[in-house]
């Protein structure tokens, strides 16, 4: 008989925190859930198995044991992966992974969120980088609910109207090619002033 205390989740790790001398709790961000913490006991160990898996470079299968306030993870296994090869890479994912720390709830899935995670882990290596984040950041908008009247007549707005329509990230490149030579920094840092404004 399954054990009901057991819960299985497909997630990646938002952030790490040490708790006493050897035990970290762990932010996920999962597909079944939403935000869920964790405590992961004895990760500070050389020796701990769960350790190299606790990085926000996988997504992962994860099984949590819940029989306290806060649940204990007791598995970890990586679905997929980012093979991160340089710093540019690693700031890109950390700026993706921090957005999605700031703009999640505990408990309240959010599944065009979790898609659209999904489709960056899929595509990381096929995408330019800043296309990535402009694509994030313009899905982020769109699914908070708190995406700005957009003015077709206007630059900016018409390229965010194109972006937040978009269903993965690989559809990126079937923009024409005027828009993507004006998704620039500038029209970054509109975006980022934007989801300021949602904090």
């Amino acid at each position: 008989m399954p054990d009901s205390n057991i819960v299985k989740l497909t997630g990646i790790v938002l952030r790490k925190s040490s708790f006493k001398e050897a035990d970290q709790f762990i932010d996920f961000f999962t597909e079944e859930q939403g935000k869920v913490t964790a405590i992961a006991k004895g990760v500070l160990r050389p020796q701990a198995k769960l350790r190299g898996y606790l990085e926000p470079n996988f997504i992962l299968s994860i099984e949590l044991t819940a029989r306290g306030k806060i649940p204990i993870v007791t598995a970890l296994d990586s679905n997929q992966s980012i093979n991160l090869r340089n710093l540019e890479q690693i700031e890109t994912l950390s700026q993706i992974v921090l957005l999605i720390g700031k703009h999640t709830i505990h408990n309240y899935p959010q599944a065009e969120l979790w898609q659209s995670l999904s489709t960056i882990y899929r595509d990381f290596d096929l995408i330019e980088l800043d296309l990535i984040r402009i694509f994030f950041k313009s899905q982020l908008l769109a699914q908070s609910g708190s995406l700005p009247r957009l003015d077709q007549t206007k630059l900016p707005q018409l390229l965010l109207s194109e972006l937040v329509n978009l269903d993965s990230l690989n559809q990126i490149q079937t923009l024409n090619p005027e828009s993507l030579t004006n998704l620039d920094h500038r029209f970054e840092n509109w975006l980022d002033q934007l989801i300021i404004q949602l904090l």
